[in-house]
């Protein structure tokens, strides 16, 4: 990581908002998460139960969530390991589930946590990601100044598939909508930037069904069993 990337996560805590709050979008994160993973894999216990890393936890805002179903949640962040350097302090074969949110695109290189993540990984084990899509949101992906690498669909699939995961699925990463808003064709991320008209933090007096638009992307595959 570049120093700036650095001091964006030792200092993005601070800045992340009050608790109640983000344990609610964590919530959101977690339903959208968990039917995601049973639309998908069709397994409606793949959520229950189970071993889940958080990468790149932050505040770990989706541990309340997470454990309130039974798993057993753990987080680690950028000044416990530095992903693109370091292996993970984790055994083989360890985790069900790897949760990694808004950290792909502010690295360099992603080998070493790619294959991190693999060698964790149970076999049948998943991880998802989210990252932003540049189709959709363009030049303002560069807004942060802490961004280094966009990826659209076709790219992330690439990513994942030279490094040797399989089922790989590639949606916008709207919350807690109607399944039928998720899929992998150009029509479902159409419908993610401008059939919902605010993102869904918006204060604007709208009603909810119109919130929660989205330029980025949930990217979901298995270590191969």
């Amino acid at each position: 990581m570049n120093k700036s990337t650095d001091l964006y996560f030792k200092n993005r805590i601070q800045s992340l908002g009050e608790g109640s709050v983000r344990g609610q979008l964590g919530t959101r994160e977690f339903l959208t998460i968990k039917n995601l993973l049973e639309w998908f894999f069709q397994d409606s216990k793949i959520i229950n139960n189970i071993k889940v890393l958080d990468l790149g936890c932050g505040d770990r805002f989706i541990q309340g969530a997470f454990e309130s179903e039974g798993n057993d949640y753990t987080g680690i962040d950028f000044e416990e390991c530095n992903v693109e350097t370091e292996s993970m302090p984790f055994a083989n074969n360890n985790f069900d589930l790897v949760v990694c949110l808004a950290l792909l695109e502010h690295l360099e290189n992603p080998r070493m946590m790619l294959e991190e993540i693999q060698r964790i990984l149970k076999p049948g084990g998943v991880v998802i990601m989210t990252t932003p899509n540049i189709n959709q949101c363009g030049n303002g992906f560069w807004d942060d100044p802490t961004h280094v690498h966009p990826y659209n669909p076709s790219a992330v699939r690439t990513l994942m598939s030279m490094h040797g995961y399989e089922n790989i699925i590639v949606t916008p990463n709207l919350r807690c909508k109607h399944r039928l808003f998720y899929g992998q064709t150009k029509w479902h991320f159409y419908a993610a930037k401008y059939l919902f008209l605010l993102r869904g933090n918006s204060k604007k007096p709208i009603i909810k069904y119109l919130r929660g638009k989205s330029t980025g992307m949930y990217v979901l595959c298995q270590k191969p069993s």
